[in-house]
Formats: C-alpha cells, sequence, structure tokens
C-alpha cells in the first residue's frame, strides 16, 4: 500500500473456486474435468482451479434427467 492506501503490489498462490447455477434436475456437473458439488439451492462449487498469466479457459460439462449432455464454457484472463 502506498501513502494514498491504493495497492501497489498483487499476488495470487493456491487454487481457486468456480462456482454457478444449474438447472434442478442436474446430476452430475464437472469444471475443465474436475467434479462439483451440487447444492439444493440450484449452486454448484468446483474446487482445484489454477489461474495461469493469461487466458484461462473453462468448460462446464452438465447433465440433467431431462435434457441430457450440455456443455458451456468461458474464458478468464488474467493480467498481472
Amino acid at each position: 500500500m502506498n501513502a494514498r492506501n491504493e495497492l501497489t503490489t498483487i499476488t495470487r498462490a493456491g487454487t481457486y473456486t468456480v462456482a454457478g447455477t444449474t438447472a434442478s434436475d442436474t446430476t452430475n456437473l464437472t469444471v475443465n474435468y474436475l467434479g462439483s458439488s451440487l447444492c439444493t439451492d440450484l449452486m454448484f462449487a468446483s474446487a482445484g482451479h489454477d489461474l495461469a498469466d493469461g487466458t484461462n479457459p473453462f468448460t462446464v460439462r452438465a447433465y440433467g434427467t431431462n435434457w441430457g449432455l450440455m456443455v458451456g464454457s468461458l474464458a478468464l484472463t488474467w493480467v498481472d
């Protein structure tokens, strides 16, 4: 922190959790092939993801009893 109470450096360490919402009949969900916890409030959490400098792609694969397999993806860009 500097004299104006501004951050002057930032670092990251460890792994991160990817979280989101899902449909009520989801029975299985992975993020980049890592398992997820499905919660009763239609939220999911997938722990253990690393963030690298630059673009970090995430692919979510969900299976629901009424709609089968769905795949979605997004990319997060980390700028240091």
